[in-house]
């Protein structure tokens, strides 16, 4: 048996077992929030435009702050860092969930309650990031942690929005809230049973934040692997992003259905989402990963087409589905290639750069998104977006021969 394909080979390593059971908990808790949030926004504005609005804020708040972090997390202990990222998530939820039940919530008070969120992730992320690779020994196993730290997300979408969907018609959304809080021990448990080494790159003399920042972006812009990855990345997330912040809409108004309903729509997304990391997880060859970094659209592209045409839950299911393994495949198989390839000391930059073209486009996704819907319709929205996904991948093979020639280097 090929023991370097096997999709579980980084569970030889302790800290990441550690790792793996506390964030999977600790992100359900997460997506129960997130859940929540949209549907909350949702039937209190019962606006479109406020559902973007909220979105915006969280994502902007990290989109403005991430070039900053990642100069400060390649100096800082990450160990230590992510410690405190999540005590500070915890927080944050915990309060949010009490404003909730005790009926002194607004919708100013989301969008604040999101723009901590939103600072706080930008720390967080790039961190984790930059973390994870040193769970394995071997840099052959990068790529596996990769695709498994993606599958957490996977996971978590598809039980998540459920969960989340049955709790709030049952219990309200100020207990999805509680429950994240709740959830955020596990990390911080994991966090404290590990043994990690210390950090591979010895600390060099702190540079200003603007001379760290320079030598971040021309590092990105002189190697063509990692900057064609970031753009095709970038306009992906653009187009698909925003879908997720209209499924509140298709739930209700064009599926007639509830916040059991948006639960489903996502889970099948998740269901997707897990099985494209799954299969990320067992890849090695950075050639397939490049391929497949330009399938991912391409599947995406055709699942909004489908999403913008339905009017029954099984045709969008299955389109969330397919959706949901084309948007993975893409993000997952674009993270990998580019932590393999990455210089160890510039890894937090970079994965501050990669989050802004993940996390802040989709910001602008979102934003055009909510905006658009509330002119022409969602499902005409999400229609065009699927079009201009196709277009992207059409681009993205375009420039395929020359990428793969640097990384065969």
């Amino acid at each position: 048996m090929d023991h370097s394909r096997h999709p579980w080979r980084a569970f030889q390593s302790r800290n990441f077992r550690l790792y793996f059971v506390g964030h999977s908990i600790s992100v359900v808790g997460s997506f129960m929030a997130q859940t929540a949030l949209i549907w909350l926004v949702y039937t209190m504005t019962d606006s479109a435009a406020w559902l973007g609005g909220v979105q915006f804020v969280n994502q902007f708040s990290t989109f403005v702050l991430l070039p900053v972090a990642g100069v400060l997390v390649d100096r800082w202990n990450r160990y230590y860092t992510l410690l405190v990222t999540q005590i500070l998530f915890m927080l944050v939820s915990l309060i949010t969930g009490i404003l909730i039940l005790t009926d002194n919530i607004h919708a100013w008070e989301l969008l604040i309650a999101m723009f901590f969120i939103g600072c706080i992730s930008a720390f967080d992320i790039p961190t984790r990031y930059s973390l994870i690779v040193q769970f394995v020994d071997r840099s052959q196993d990068i790529s596996n942690v990769v695709g498994l730290n993606s599958a957490i997300y996977g996971l978590a979408r598809m039980i998540a929005p459920t969960i989340a969907g049955v709790v709030i018609a049952s219990a309200g959304t100020g207990i999805c809230f509680l429950i994240d809080s709740l959830s955020s021990l596990a990390i911080l448990a994991g966090l404290s049973l590990m043994q990690l080494p210390p950090q591979k790159h010895p600390f060099i003399k702190p540079q200003p934040l603007r001379q760290g920042l320079q030598e971040g972006i021309r590092y990105v812009m002189n190697s063509l692997p990692i900057r064609i990855v970031l753009l095709q990345v970038a306009l992906i997330s653009m187009l698909v992003t925003g879908t997720t912040t209209l499924l509140p809409l298709f739930a209700k108004d064009v599926l007639q259905g509830d916040a059991v309903t948006l639960g489903f729509l996502s889970a099948a997304a998740a269901s997707g989402a897990l099985l494209s990391t799954l299969y990320i997880s067992t890849q090695t060859r950075l050639k397939r990963l490049s391929q497949l970094i330009g399938l991912g659209p391409i599947l995406c592209g055709c699942a909004l087409v489908m999403l913008g045409a339905s009017q029954t839950l099984l045709i969008s299911l299955i389109a969330m589905f397919i959706g949901g393994f084309g948007f993975l495949l893409q993000q997952s198989a674009g993270n990998a290639l580019i932590q393999v390839v990455v210089e160890e000391e510039k890894r937090a930059r970079v994965s501050s750069f990669y989050i802004m073209a993940f996390t802040g486009m989709g910001t602008v996704g979102s934003l055009l998104m909510g905006v658009l819907s509330s002119q022409i319709g969602a499902s005409k929205t999400v229609f065009i977006g699927g079009v201009l996904c196709i277009a992207a991948a059409i681009w993205f093979f375009f420039e395929l021969p020359a990428l793969q020639r640097q990384i065969e280097r």
